[in-house]
Order: structure tokens, then sequence, then C-alpha cells
């Protein structure tokens, strides 16, 4: 859905977070307009020139948190909770979720302890899990809302 260009990677990986297929590019102004445009994806920058001739959304804002409430300003993304977690951040890939018992091992103690949801990134091979840091991404993504 999205293509960032390389001054908006914190803003790809929120994305993610939320659930929207973000990819992360480094490539020049050219090579993004041609995935913008190959895969039907909207571009996102900070750069007012790519943003002209691309037709791409200008991000105006720095941090992370006004970049994503420009978003949400503009009706190109919507928060919803259930979106959340099905997308690895780091990577992009869809998540899929597991049983308890195959994040044995894999995560921290406490953590398996702690949580009976998990999930798998098979391109990453990292698992996730709810704990302190969704509560904390949750809060965050409440006051960007507001």
């Amino acid at each position: 859905m999205f293509v960032c260009d390389t001054m908006l990677g914190k803003l790809a990986r929120w994305l993610r977070i939320l659930g929207y297929d973000a990819v992360y590019a480094k490539e020049s102004d050219d090579g993004l307009m041609m995935i913008a445009k190959g895969e039907k994806r909207i571009l996102l920058t900070r750069d007012e020139e790519l943003a002209g001739r691309s037709g791409g959304f200008l991000i105006k804002k720095s941090s992370v948190d006004d970049q994503l409430k420009e978003l949400l300003d503009a009706g190109l993304i919507e928060i919803d909770e259930d979106r959340m977690l099905t997308r690895c951040p780091l990577c992009n890939s869809m998540l899929k979720a597991v049983d308890k018992e195959s994040a044995r091992g894999r995560v921290p103690e406490r953590s398996f302890e702690n949580s009976d949801r998990f999930w798998y990134c098979g391109q990453c091979d990292k698992y996730y899990w709810v704990g302190k840091h969704w509560t904390d991404m949750k809060e965050r993504v409440e006051r960007i809302r507001r």
C-alpha cells in the first residue's frame, strides 16, 4: 500500500505495526517512483520536489507520531487494533499466529509464562507476543488518535 523513502524508516516501521503494507526503499527518486507505480503503492516522502513529481504524499512533520497523525488526517490510514500484529515491523512480512508451545524456548521465559498469544515471522525467524511493549504501543496509538 505504501512505499517510504529513506527519510521515513521509523514511519514505515510504525505503519507495519499498525498492520499496513509499507515498503522501506533505499532507492533513487526514479526507483521509488517505479516501485510506487509498478506495485500501485502510495509514495510517502519528506522531499517536496519528489512528492510533486511523483504525485506522492508529502510528509511535513518530523516526529513519527505527527507523521502518523498527518496520514490519519489525510484519510490514508485508519487505526484498527485488529490489524495490529499482522505484519513484521522489521521486514513487512505477514505474521502467523502460532500456538504457545511453538514459542517455548524462543521467547524470554517470563514472556512465555505471561502471554498466551504469539506470532511468528518466518522471514526474520522472530516471535512476537503481547507484553509491556504492546501496552506502550497501544497507549501511543491512542495519543495519536486523539
